[in-house]
């Protein structure tokens, strides 16, 4: 589970970990109240930092974060409530202090699965895409392994003072992992990123939050475990209430697929032949004929979505039951958006047939599905 920027930093907070001044609000009325009021005459800069609260990345490039005037604060605001970012709507706004920066870093704790440990990252190259930049400028990005995840060891401090060795304020830095290393034992994190992490006259701060919990552990954190349904979109919660596990995601090609790992390896494919999945949607195994309708109205309703792929290795999910729920659901809804499937397992031979003669065009092999629905959606070149 992902924590929203606020909620992040109010947990670095309690590490003592220094963050800007700061405030949420989720409507232009909160402007109005005497707390609101009293805090934004407390800045003392100049400037302000008004940011959308949404759960994508990349918001100041979508539009979603503003620098302006404090006396302009109520125009921003007001502008930014009306925008979508990335597909969000913006529900919260967090007002900051500006900040001057000399320096921006990039740093982040994290599971490395590959290797079984504990991955320290760090950048003198913060505030920009860290995974573009891992992939064009390697070099730029210092890696630290903990075999032990639950202690950093004399021995692991001697090699982050190597890989920092040229770096200013050093002895901060490592403080700093120390703290995050902390929050990521307390809190079974995943991941725990500051990006930027700035320099300032002040020292270091942290300029925005990235934290994500191993949702497994949720039942150690209830107080966070109680705002799960509060931090997903509409289309999340429609799922989570019909017992379907949906994610949104940022591309045009929706996927329905019966068990988490197919609907995964169905999207890293997607990726592969350059396409983009609009979504996660794993419909659980036996699936019934209504489950299946209620996958495609809740898929279907996705902003932006170009096309469709439904991806069934049925066992105990029957693949013709499959197949009449897409026929039904279609000639109600008449869907205007191609859609391919990829169906194999109990059944499979009669719900080709019953998919084929209602003019679908059906595979048995995965890699052709997902060539077809790019093609289909007019993504660009196959590999």
């Amino acid at each position: 589970m992902r924590l929203k920027e606020y909620e992040g930093k109010e947990i670095f907070k309690k590490y003592k970990i220094n963050i800007p001044k700061g405030i949420i609000i989720n409507s232009l009325t909160n402007l109005n109240k005497p707390l609101i009021k009293k805090f934004i005459k407390s800045i003392k800069t100049k400037k302000i930092v008004v940011k959308a609260e949404v759960m994508v990345g990349s918001r100041k490039k979508y539009g979603g974060i503003f620098i302006c005037k404090k006396e302009e604060l109520q125009k921003c605001c007001k502008d930014l409530f009306k925008r979508e970012v990335r597909g969000f709507k913006v529900k919260e706004i967090l007002i900051e202090e500006y900040t001057n920066i000399k320096q921006e870093y990039y740093l982040s704790l994290t599971i490395n699965k590959d290797k079984a440990c504990l991955e320290i990252l760090f950048s003198r190259k913060g505030g920009i895409d860290i995974e573009k930049l891992s992939k064009d400028h390697p070099s730029e990005i210092k890696k630290i392994y903990l075999k032990d995840i639950n202690t950093i060891t004399t021995i692991d401090l001697i090699k982050l003072d190597t890989k920092l060795l040229r770096i200013h304020h050093k002895k901060e830095i490592i403080q700093l992992i120390k703290k995050l290393h902390k929050i990521m034992i307390c809190y079974d994190t995943e991941l725990v990123e500051i990006n930027p992490l700035a320099l300032t006259d002040k020292g270091l701060i942290a300029l925005d939050s990235k934290i994500i919990i191993d949702e497994n552990s949720l039942y150690r954190h209830k107080d966070l475990a109680n705002s799960k349904i509060h931090r997903m979109t509409e289309l999340e919660k429609k799922a989570y209430f019909n017992d379907l596990h949906y994610v949104d995601l940022e591309g045009d090609i929706g996927i329905i697929g019966n068990g988490a790992g197919l609907v995964m390896s169905t999207i890293d494919m997607i990726n592969y032949y350059k396409g983009k999945a609009a979504n996660f949607l794993d419909a659980p195994g036996g699936t019934s004929k209504e489950a299946m309708k209620k996958s495609l109205e809740i898929v279907l309703k996705k902003k932006g979505i170009k096309g469709l792929l439904i991806n069934i290795f049925g066992g105990i999910t029957k693949c013709d039951k499959v197949a009449e729920a897409i026929i039904e659901y279609n000639k109600k809804n008449k869907i205007k958006i191609p859609i391919v499937a990829r169906i194999i397992g109990t059944n499979e031979k009669i719900a080709r047939k019953m998919l084929k003669t209602k003019k679908f065009a059906v595979y048995k092999e995965m890699d052709k599905a997902v060539k077809a629905i790019i093609k289909k959606t007019n993504q660009g070149k196959i590999r």
